[in-house]
């Protein structure tokens, strides 16, 4: 090990008997007999039996070496040692220095000490007074216990991780810095590692508790999120949670209910129905998130998403529509797949509206949801009862269908005020797995027809629309057929084309 401690005597029976004598007869060690040999006394009696030295130095830099050669040539005796009156009044130890006879003995220096020299240390540290004073067993136990009660304290009281860790590591150099400057000055050992190890410890097992700990929190809040958000937008939230603050959002809303909810809960039971609604649910949801849309909730048999919240998406009208699709592809081959009586029960409608919405966290302090409010939204449940009183599976409003950046086969099924609204909104409706195959056809004709409604042509309008219900089977074209011959017998002064809706 490395040698620190002295030892001045020592009894006869904790050296196994070396000389005959009690077992208690106390026997001084060579250091404590060339003291006794400088004072005259017995230095052992005035020594403590064993203490902690401070050393005069690393080796070879504080006490003179001299060869014996050297010594016994008398020329060189004579010049490097005055005859003599160099070792006037000094103590003088002889011992080997060799490597043959390996007595080097490791101390607190990075080199090893010769044995003449330790030796020279300790009765230097006698003469001195150099002795370091150590701490009791059970001082280092109190340090040890406050040191895990600092770690605890800190746990419970510095709760942001990377702060308490700099906390931690301040008082563990505070710890060295108080250790170093005791040493030094005051002569006193004091207990730093065993404490100081613990302190470090405990903040660095703190510190990995709570990247375990958030680690988990963040993998149970994507999983959380991940109902609501799909991947790559939850990625986005989790990378900045700014995001999740409240404000107002421009979002392309996408709205969707089961219709004759009554009648195919009598006829498949709790269960059959609560199947029904999962399947239905399951095919909403793997439409929207694969277009990266966001579920905003279930009500009932109600299915609302969003595009454009928490994180801006330029396409989202793009998206919404492609999702749409998706949506009713997989609704019509779920209907297909039913009893024929149920078949003709299950309905549904879809609506896809763009407006301006708050988003943010909307709740309790007991259960919290990120949500949307705003007039878009009931406006879009405005929009998506009106496919039932048209007969159509989708509609989609002005705002939403001038955000389309794709092209295709649609057609403008009217001009309305919804109930509860005093602007008027114009509904659309675009090519989808329900159309007729000659959709585009039927677009070319309704729009003709449609415009002499606008412009009051009654008689005229009613005659197409009638020719084009026969024909395809068109439910826009059967309601505005009825609404013409309405209109032809009972006219709106100032008609401007838009009709008010009367029922939600």
């Amino acid at each position: 090990g490395i040698f620190r401690r002295a030892s001045f005597s020592a009894s006869n029976h904790e050296l196994g008997d070396v000389v005959n004598g009690p077992p208690d007869l106390r026997l001084e060690s060579m250091d404590a007999r060339v003291l006794s040999q400088m004072g005259g006394t017995n230095a052992a009696a005035a020594l403590p039996a064993t203490a902690r030295i401070l050393f005069a130095g690393s080796p070879g830099t504080v006490f003179a070496m001299a060869s014996v050669g050297d010594v016994l040539t008398s020329k060189l005796w004579e010049a490097n040692y005055g005859a003599g009156k160099f070792f006037k009044d000094k103590i003088v130890l002889i011992g080997p220095t060799a490597n043959l006879f390996q007595d080097f003995h490791r101390t607190p220096f990075r080199q090893d000490m010769a044995g003449p020299e330790i030796h020279l240390n300790i009765i230097n540290a006698a003469l001195t007074g150099n002795f370091l004073r150590e701490s009791s067993r059970t001082v280092e136990a109190l340090a040890v216990i406050l040191s895990g009660l600092i770690a605890i304290l800190l746990c419970l009281v510095v709760r942001q991780p990377l702060r308490r860790m700099a906390v931690t590591t301040v008082l563990c150099v505070a710890g060295l810095t108080i250790a170093w400057a005791s040493f030094n000055f005051g002569k006193v050992v004091l207990p730093a590692i065993a404490p100081l190890a613990i302190l470090f410890t405990g903040g660095l097992a703190s510190l990995a508790y709570d990247f375990v700990l958030e680690r988990l929190e963040k993998i149970k809040l994507k999983h959380t999120m991940g109902l609501y958000f799909s991947p790559r937008v939850l990625d986005a939230v989790l990378a900045d949670p700014g995001s999740m603050k409240p404000r107002r959002a421009e979002v392309v809303l996408l709205l969707t209910d089961l219709r004759n909810s009554t009648p195919l809960a009598e006829k498949l039971g709790p269960d059959g129905m609560f199947k029904l609604l999962n399947q239905v649910f399951e095919a909403q949801t793997s439409a929207i998130m694969r277009e990266e849309g966001n579920l905003e909730h279930f009500l009932g048999d109600q299915f609302l998403s969003y595009w454009g919240a928490p994180q801006p998406q330029p396409d989202a009208a793009n998206r919404a529509e492609r999702a749409a699709l998706k949506l009713i592809e997989a609704m019509e081959k779920l209907r297909i797949g039913l009893p024929s009586e149920v078949q003709k029960l299950f309905g549904y409608g879809v609506a896809l509206h763009a407006g301006s919405v708050l988003v943010g966290n909307k709740g309790s302090a007991l259960r919290l949801d990120y949500g949307l409010v705003g007039d878009a939204v009931n406006e879009a449940a405005r929009i998506e009862a009106l496919t039932k009183y048209y007969g159509t599976k989708l509609l989609v409003s002005r705002p939403a269908y001038a955000q389309f950046s794709q092209q295709g086969a649609r057609r403008l099924i009217d001009r309305v005020i919804v109930k509860g609204k005093s602007a008027p909104v114009e509904l659309f409706e675009y090519q989808n797995p329900c159309t007729p195959l000659d959709y585009e056809a039927l677009c070319r004709d309704y729009k003709v027809a449609y415009d002499d409604y606008f412009f009051g042509r009654y008689e005229v309008a009613a005659q197409k629309f009638e020719t084009l219900t026969a024909k395809y089977s068109d439910g826009p074209s059967r309601v505005l057929a009825a609404r013409s011959k309405t209109l032809q017998a009972k006219p709106i002064p100032y008609w401007n084309g838009i009709w008010s809706m009367e029922a939600k």
